[in-house]
């Protein structure tokens, strides 16, 4: 499994586009009650340091398969920040592995470059 930085248009393209199906915003909430996101305001959210957004391959592959996210980020000091994370399948195939891919988003090895 890889974690991808949404660093491009068409990865960003594809994010949004499984960020705005209903069976998936409805159950999130990026603050103030957002919860159905554009291209443009997943890419402006992704420079802003509230928010950190990696979309996710299989275990063998390049392909994302989806999208996992830690919102609502409060503190500065980056070993103290927390946030409230959550992850997105969209292939039948990636589901069942959210925790995992949840932890490797905390892990230190992120937090750094973030």
């Amino acid at each position: 499994m890889k974690l991808l930085p949404l660093d491009s248009p068409e990865l960003i393209e594809l994010v949004a586009g499984w960020l705005g199906k209903a069976d998936n915003y409805k159950w999130l909430d990026f603050g103030n009650g957002v919860q159905m996101v554009s291209p443009v305001t997943l890419k402006i959210m992704t420079q802003r340091n509230i928010h950190l957004f990696r979309a996710y391959t299989a275990d063998h592959g390049d392909v994302p398969v989806g999208v996992v996210g830690l919102t609502n980020v409060i503190g500065t000091s980056r070993p103290l920040r927390s946030g409230r994370s959550w992850a997105i399948s969209a292939m039948a195939a990636a589901r069942g592995k959210r925790r995992r891919r949840c932890s490797r988003l905390a892990s230190p090895s992120w937090a750094c470059t973030w």
